[in-house]
């Protein structure tokens, strides 16, 4: 019986501080969007966000996906990504501006038969053949296929640093895809810092706007959550008044416990219902982010999915005789930017965006 939207939630990575080479591992980039699994069958499509929603609706450019694809039924994990000014832009994507893309990194499922417990280059390779019998000429950009780099993860975290994308993720070859679970066969590595949080309460700027957004996660201890921090930046006249008008919908709630001094006052306390994706300097001492900025709302996560990233120590070590696995030291110099679309097999560069060559990356 082949899989259902509702069935099956996307595998997901743990996070390393710093990017790595290593021969046991394929590099793609980490897409700014909103991770989506597409079902084909019977000639029609369904999305469905990480969260199990059915989201087809939401992209209508999308909904024709299937006929790119060189199968009668299929399940394809990837990234749904906006395209401005020749890289993905996530503000883009919550005004649904910009030219919508669905990067396609992984394959579930094929004519009735199950993948996942087939190795990544296995899965990897039966994604190409579907993506390359794409019918030519009928919305070639909204469907390209993530590439995929050998061992050199540095070089690859470099470019997508360079053209302001996310970061990059190493997937262990060899490994199965475990749908619904974090696994230390992906390892994801971020160019700059982000956390997503639940939206608890808001201040009023002087004017009556939306001057600042209290942030939570929930609680290590099992209940209630734990207030790390306001983010007052990031958002744009338009943006900060959709924002609370939303917000303005919810509920009152009631203020979390162990409140700090700085939030007993003046903040206006709403149902934790809303997920938002902010940047930060740093985590100080006591759980709270520093020098935030707002990234945007995430609809396709639910609020006990937020929380503070947490890494795995380092990178992990090349088996002895398998080469050997080299950390790097973070963002630097790396390719240039294509100006017209998503970059080519041989990296992040290449292709001229006007047809299934180019492609671009997830995890």
């Amino acid at each position: 019986m082949p899989l259902r939207p509702g069935q099956v939630r996307p595998m997901l990575a743990y996070a390393v501080p710093r990017p790595f080479d290593s021969p046991r591992h394929l590099f793609e980039p980490k897409w700014d969007g909103y991770r989506c699994l597409v079902f084909v069958e019977g000639g029609e499509i369904r999305l469905q966000s990480r969260n199990l929603r059915d989201i087809t609706a939401d992209f209508p450019s999308l909904q024709g996906l299937h006929r790119l694809m060189d199968a009668g039924q299929a399940v394809v994990d990837g990234e749904i990504t906006a395209w401005e000014g020749g890289r993905p832009s996530f503000s883009a994507l919550q005004a649904r501006t910009g030219r919508v893309v669905f990067v396609a990194f992984d394959l579930l499922e094929l004519e009735g038969s199950p993948l996942m417990e087939h190795p990544l280059e296995e899965r990897r390779a039966a994604l190409e053949r579907v993506l390359a019998g794409a019918l030519p000429g009928q919305g070639e950009r909204d469907l390209v296929l993530s590439p995929a780099v050998p061992e050199r993860g540095c070089h690859l975290f470099h470019q997508a640093a360079s053209l302001g994308l996310e970061g990059v993720v190493g997937k262990e070859r060899g490994s199965p895809y475990l749908p619904g679970q974090r696994s230390r066969h992906w390892l994801k590595v971020k160019v700059r810092r982000t956390a997503d949080c639940v939206i608890v309460g808001y201040r009023l700027a002087p004017g009556g706007e939306l001057g600042s957004l209290v942030l939570a996660v929930p609680g290590q201890e099992g209940g209630g959550w734990q207030i790390v921090g306001h983010v007052g930046t990031g958002w744009d006249r338009a943006t900060g008044a959709r924002v609370l008008s939303l917000l303005r919908l919810l509920p009152p709630g009631p203020a979390p416990a162990r409140l700090p001094p700085e939030f007993r006052r003046g903040v206006t306390w709403v149902e934790p219902r809303v997920v938002c994706s902010v940047a930060y300097l740093e985590v100080t001492r006591d759980g709270m982010l520093r020098h935030t900025s707002f990234l945007g709302l995430r609809p396709d996560l639910e609020p006990e999915a937020a929380g503070l990233e947490r890494f795995l120590p380092q990178a992990p070590p090349a088996p002895q005789g398998a080469g050997h696995s080299r950390v790097g030291r973070g963002a630097g110099e790396g390719g240039s930017p294509d100006e017209n679309g998503p970059p080519g097999e041989d990296g992040l560069r290449g292709g001229d965006g006007a047809g299934r060559e180019p492609v671009r990356g997830g995890g």
